[in-house]
Parts: C-alpha cells; sequence; structure tokens
C-alpha cells in the first residue's frame, strides 16, 4: 500500500529543493454515498472547544484491551482482512474529502491536523472494509466535536494531529470495533530499525483515481531522523516527527491515508501507534523518498489532557 501525504498547502524544505506535501485531503471528489439528499442544508459547524473550556473529564484506562488484531488470512496480497485492524476508521468529512484515523478508545478518534482543519463534520465509519458497498455491521457515525493541537502549524507540519469525539461510546467488547494502544509514555525507544504496519484506503499507486475501496495494508521500516532531513531538512524534520523508508519494502503511504495509524506490536502482543500519516515528497508515493508521520510520543501529554485517557 502506498499512501501518499499531501496536504493542501506544499511545504518547502531547506535542503535538496525537496517539496513536501501533507496529505491531500482533497485528492478528488469522493462520492458522498454517505449525505442524504434529503437532510437539511445546514450542517452542524464542527465544533472545537478551548482547553479552558473543556469540562473536567472522567479518566478512563483500555490498555489491557486495545491493539487486538483479527488474524489475517489474505496471503500474499496488499489487502487487509475484514476487520483484521478494528481500530481502523475511515473519516468522510464536509466538503468531499477523505483521510484514515484510529480509534483510541470508545469514544475517541485520533487523525491529522490537517484532516480536521477547516472541517464542519466528520462522518466516522468504524467496522468497515469496503467503503463502496453497504456493510451491515458497519457503524456509521457524524461527529461535530474536534480538537486540534495548538501547535499545528501547516508550513513546518508541527502539531500533526488532532482528535475527534463521537457522540457517544461505542461497543468495544466484540471483534469488528476495538482501540489501538498508544504508546507508553515511559517509552522512550526511537523505534529505528523497526518493521511498522501501515493500514488505510489511500490510493495504491500515483496518478488519477481515487481511493482503493477496500483497507490495505502494508510493512513500512522506520528510519532515524538524521537520514529523513537528507530529504527534507531539519525544519520539517524534527524530535516530533518520524519517519519510514520506501525503498526497504517498496511501499508506503499515499493519498486518503492521512490520519492514519503506523504501528508497531508491543512486549504484551498489542498493535501500539507510534505515528500519525503527515505528509510524503511532492514527487510522489512512489517516489522513494521517505514517508513521515506525527510522531506520537510527542503528543502524549496532550491527548491525555483532552481525553481524560490513562496512557
Amino acid at each position: 500500500m502506498k499512501v501518499i501525504l499531501c496536504l493542501a498547502i506544499c511545504v518547502f524544505a531547506q535542503s535538496m529543493g525537496q517539496v513536501l506535501l501533507p496529505i491531500e485531503r482533497n485528492w478528488s471528489k469522493i462520492e458522498e454515498k454517505w449525505a442524504d439528499p434529503t437532510a437539511p442544508r445546514h450542517i452542524p459547524r464542527a465544533e472545537e472547544i478551548p482547553l479552558r473550556h473543556k469540562a473536567t473529564r472522567e479518566s478512563k484506562d483500555f490498555r489491557a484491551a486495545c491493539g487486538v488484531a483479527n488474524p489475517a488470512r489474505i496471503i500474499n496480497g496488499a489487502e487487509a482482512t475484514p476487520n483484521e485492524f478494528p481500530w481502523v476508521a475511515a473519516l468522510f468529512i464536509s466538503g468531499g474529502s477523505f483521510c484514515t484515523a484510529s480509534l483510541i478508545s470508545d469514544q475517541w478518534i485520533l487523525t491529522a491536523a490537517h484532516c480536521a482543519d477547516g472541517a464542519l463534520y466528520f462522518d466516522v465509519y468504524l467496522g468497515a472494509h469496503n467503503v463502496r458497498v453497504t456493510e451491515p455491521t458497519r457503524l456509521e457515525i457524524r461527529a461535530t466535536e474536534k480538537y486540534i493541537n495548538p501547535n499545528w502549524n501547516p508550513n513546518t507540519l508541527n502539531g500533526d494531529v488532532a482528535l475527534i469525539k463521537l457522540p457517544a461510546p461505542v461497543d468495544i467488547s466484540g471483534d469488528l470495533v476495538r482501540p489501538i494502544c498508544l504508546q507508553d509514555p515511559t517509552d522512550t525507544d526511537l523505534y529505528v530499525g523497526a518493521s511498522a504496519k501501515i493500514a488505510g484506503w489511500g490510493k495504491t499507486a500515483d496518478g488519477p483515481g481515487g481511493i482503493s475501496p477496500t483497507l490495505q495494508k502494508s510493512t513500512v521500516t522506520v528510519i532515524t531522523n538524521a537520514e529523513c532531513q537528507n530529504t527534507y531538512g531539519a525544519l520539517i524534520i524534527r524530535d516530533y516527527t518520524i519517519c519510514t523508508s520506501f525503498t526497504d519494502t517498496n511501499s508506503g503511504t499515499c493519498n486518503g491515508d492521512s490520519g492514519s495509524a503506523m504501528s508497531v506490536i508491543n512486549a504484551n502482543g498489542q498493535y501500539t501507534q507510534i505515528g500519525v500519516t503527515s505528509f510524503v515528497s511532492s514527487a510522489g508515493c512512489a517516489s522513494g523518498n521517505p514517508d513521515g508521520y506525527a510522531r506520537v510520543s510527542s503528543y502524549l501529554p496532550w491527548i491525555s489532557s483532552i481525553t481524560g485517557l490513562v496512557l
């Protein structure tokens, strides 16, 4: 799976004239199958709540139940098994944009800031596999409450993380919908050389065309920030960034994968999110240049302060 991360605003890196594209939400006009033509034309605006107005939240701990994948049954293929990664969420965004996201609790979604920036609402698909057909077990939820990281800067890609609160908790006791674990705050591992998993509905090749109808998966290799800086420069690649190599596995992210989780398996066998898909090179998904992600460990205090999650 190639995930192209192209934001609406180009970011110019310092070195080698390389142009960074935060993953593009508006990769194409999406067939809005989820839209009700009889619905009122005045859509509620997504509510972005400042911290000073945030109500005290009850602490919740999902560490024992998170990150449990379902068995894979696809041989030698890039398509994920239906519900193999039960935390992966599809985001159909107001205005015809699309992103991927991850469920991190029974009521909170983690995605990229460039996916949430300017959005009026999100139609969230949980338990989805083929987003182009009706799936009877899929949950479809409209959410309007969002929190964009206060450090979000589309020019440097700092703070490219956002949270979406579902209007009510979802059932995570079954196999179809479950949260992913987040990196432990005491974990200082940079995961250089680690094999990480990515999954999303992003494009599977450069060129014209829309997202993949079915969830795709791939394995990527984490590289050092110094190696990533060789392509994009030190202005963009900072401590809050984590990068993966395209050349090691010949796969990566592409348009439509923005906001998706990059994860590793922890010592307990649980999938643990260490990155949020953020950007790729303007040269294309298959250019051979590294892909960039927001490093989850840099944003754990903020995530906990908003959600009340015990991390």
